[in-house]
């Protein structure tokens, strides 16, 4: 018995050729002028020949195939359209992280929306929404990976932006109408790093009015656009780093390139708005670039795939043992975790820690509290 797998796409076929090595399946191209059914009209298909004489291979295969296929003698026939399922099914990235570079020109929801196709399964989200003209490291769940967003977003961001000082913007970035122009020519470059030092540290910062929080269950930007004003109430922050990288002077304007480390919930396009004002100019963001958060640097991300495109995923335990302290528990401490019990903590730091099982998978992510593990995600399906 043997799985033909037919296509007018040879590198398609080729594509999942590779896919199939990578899953243990052996798999080979057939010549392109044989043909597979007597009397086929038309172009014929070139066949990928799966799993012959490898029962438990082809086993796997037709598993992932479904029921889809056409008998023909003892082969066991896919049509191309069914080859885009396969394809896909192969590629699912189930219970991972993806680190995406996200470009420009698109919203954290349309690049979740290409990794739903991409992963073939809705189960996906993103730690840290990512404005249309931001690029940089978006961080996207799969399945059950989707439980750890939340607890990611906790870390500390690190962000490439460029500030325009002199011309201030209705949504405090460069996609907005201009409001007010003063000239900062007359700004010396000791001011405006003093300026920028000024905001290192814990702050109160107002969010930007076009943000994504809820007010009165409506997202602030959402009434904005629907002509109401919003001042949203100031919030706690931390800025780690704010550093100036370069000045460009330019007529009435001045540019500033800089780096700025900071807490989860900082607005960067509110700290152009707040560092213009400190200055008496008035600010914008017209350039914006994560490039960090927590343990992830853009060396980890990848770029947006396309449909069809083999991604490069980190499983759980990986994220975990970069992210918090590790825990490692042995078969009858799993158990009883994985039916949804608690157990005596052992071995607890500070905070959340993640919570390995003896067969190396991650299993929750808990705290000790009064010396049991509270579990606040559980990774496990019979939980």
């Amino acid at each position: 018995m043997r799985a033909l797998v037919t296509s007018n796409n040879p590198v398609r076929l080729s594509f999942l050729m590779a896919l199939l090595t990578d899953a243990g399946i052996d798999s080979y191209l057939l010549d392109q002028h044989t043909s597979i059914v007597e009397g086929s009209a038309g172009a014929i298909p070139r066949r990928l020949v799966v799993a012959e004489d490898d029962h438990a291979g082809f086993a796997a295969f037709t598993r992932e195939v479904g029921s889809k296929v056409q008998i023909v003698g003892d082969d066991f026939l896919v049509s191309d359209g069914d080859l885009h399922q396969l394809t896909r099914t192969l590629l699912r990235a189930d219970d991972h992280v993806i680190v995406i570079d996200k470009p420009a020109g698109m919203t954290s929801h349309d690049v979740v929306s290409r990794m739903r196709r991409v992963c073939g399964t809705r189960a996906v989200g993103h730690a840290g929404t990512l404005d249309p003209m931001a690029t940089g490291l978006l961080i996207i769940g799969v399945e059950r990976g989707t439980k750890l967003l939340g607890h990611l977003t906790v870390s500390s961001k690190t962000y490439d932006a460029t500030i325009r000082l002199g011309v201030t913007t209705t949504t405090e970035d460069a996609e907005g109408e201009i409001v007010t122009t003063t000239s900062a020519a007359g700004l010396t470059d000791t001011q405006i790093h003093a300026a920028a030092a000024s905001f290192v540290g814990v702050i109160q910062q107002r969010p930007s009015s076009v943000s994504a929080i809820k007010v009165g269950g409506v997202r602030s930007y959402a009434r904005v656009r629907a002509g109401e004003h919003v001042e949203l109430p100031p919030r706690e922050i931390t800025i780690h780093t704010f550093a100036i990288r370069d000045i460009r002077r330019a007529g009435d304007t001045v540019d500033l390139d800089v780096t700025v480390r900071c807490s989860s919930g900082t607005y960067i396009r509110a700290l152009a708005r707040d560092l213009g004002e400190a200055l008496g100019v008035g600010g914008h963001l017209t350039a914006l670039r994560r490039t960090a958060a927590g343990t992830f640097t853009l060396e980890d991300a990848i770029p947006l795939p396309s449909d069809d495109q083999r991604v490069q995923v980190t499983p759980l335990t990986t994220v975990l043992e970069r992210e918090y302290h590790v825990v490692r528990l042995n078969a009858e401490q799993s158990g009883r975790v994985r039916h949804g019990m608690r157990i005596p903590a052992t071995d607890a730091a500070g905070g959340l820690c993640g919570l390995i099982a003896d067969d190396g998978q991650l299993i929750a992510l808990s705290e000790a509290v009064d010396g049991v593990w509270k579990h606040h995600a559980v990774f496990n399906e019979m939980v």
